[in-house]
Order: structure tokens, then sequence, then C-alpha cells
């Protein structure tokens, strides 16, 4: 065998060792992936008067983490948002990617009177769109309104929190505002729920890997 030939070998051999640490590479990067988890919501949601990382959903990602899951959690909390807001923000606010959302829209409606059948309605279109791409939902919310016939599968929490201790709200707030401590409280309500959602989304990963094998 000529030099030249043994050089195109071991060439090819070589090449392809580096394609196979490249797959093997991209495998390893697609296993760690992180569940992406969008917090969707108001001012309580966003942490209105909370330092960055005391609002819940910073709590939530790092309680969740503390447990051994992977995920990243993102706070489209707004305030004030009404829910015909979020169902005008929801695409850009729940990204493509994500797969599982925590919803909390309501409470300011309620302020402002609108019936609890028109939110009840609203949260069910959220729910129903979230769902419709795959996305696992956990409703959060205040009163009797807990995302209706098309949420079914989905978690509900309590997050009346006009109903928490003074405590865990910050003081002489009308609106309720939880403090670091209050939102405490709401990361112990979800967890158990999105715990439950993120071994959902782990079975219909490896389901969906068993259908590519064969």
């Amino acid at each position: 065998m000529s030099a030249g030939r043994i050089g195109l070998g071991l060439g090819r051999q070589i090449c392809l060792l580096f394609l196979g640490v490249l797959l093997l590479l991209s495998g390893e990067c697609s296993a760690q992936a992180p569940i992406k988890i969008v917090a969707f919501g108001t001012s309580n949601t966003l942490g209105r008067y909370v330092a960055r990382g005391s609002d819940y959903p910073a709590k939530l990602e790092a309680a969740l983490r503390a447990k051994g899951h992977n995920v990243q959690v993102t706070n489209a909390g707004r305030n004030g948002d009404m829910i015909a807001g979020a169902l005008a923000r929801l695409d850009s606010a729940v990204p493509v990617d994500t797969q599982i959302a925590i919803v909390e829209f309501g409470v300011n409606d309620r302020r402002e009177h609108n019936s609890p059948a028109y939110i009840q309605a609203s949260l069910d279109k959220i729910v129903d769109r979230l769902r419709e791409r795959n996305i696992e939902v956990v409703v959060a919310n205040y009163f009797d309104v807990s995302g209706g016939p098309v949420a079914r599968g989905t978690y509900f929490i309590d997050f009346d929190v006009a109903r928490m201790p003074a405590s865990l709200k910050i003081p002489d707030d009308p609106l309720h505002h939880l403090n670091a401590a209050g939102y405490d409280v709401i990361v112990v309500r979800l967890l158990p729920a999105v715990e439950a959602l993120i071994a959902r989304v782990h079975k219909r990963e490896r389901e969906r890997e068993h259908e590519h094998e064969h």
C-alpha cells in the first residue's frame, strides 16, 4: 500500500472520529438542555416590590435546581396586566420552545369589575392555546377560576394573595403584593404540580426518542 493511500485512509478515519465526537457532544447537549418554564402573569408574578431574585419565578427555578431538575424559569409577569392583554402578548411572552407555563391572570380584571364568567372564558382561551402547542399548564389563580373545561390535565394552585397573612405581604399595600417570604409560600404550593409536569415532559421525550429508534 502506498504512503498516499495510507495517508488518505488515516485522514478518513480521523474525519470519521471527529464527526463521531461532534455527534456525541451534540447528543449530550440535547440531553442536557434545560426544561423551559415560563411564569406568565401579572405584577405578583413579576414581583413588583421585591428585588430581582426574590420573585417567585426566580425562587422556583432555584428550588427546582436544588432538587436536581435542569430547568430554566422565565419571568413573563407584567404590572397591571389584564386578561385581554395576556391573550394579545401570549405568543411573544411564551416562546415556541416553552414546555411548561404557569398562568396567573384575573385579579386586575376582577378589580375592574369584569365578570368571573368573562375571566373564566378568557383564561380557557389562554390554556387552550398553550395546550394546542403541547405546553403543560399550571393555573395559579385567586378565586373560582381554575381554567374551565379546556384545562383538563392542567394543575391548579391557590394564588389568592388577599387571604394570605399580612406578614407575607408588602406593608400597607391595598393591592396585596407579596414580599419575598410570601413568594416562598407560593413556591412551596407550586413545586408538586411543576415537578409532576416535569415528569410528564420527560416521559413525552422518552416516548418520542423510542418512536425515532423504531
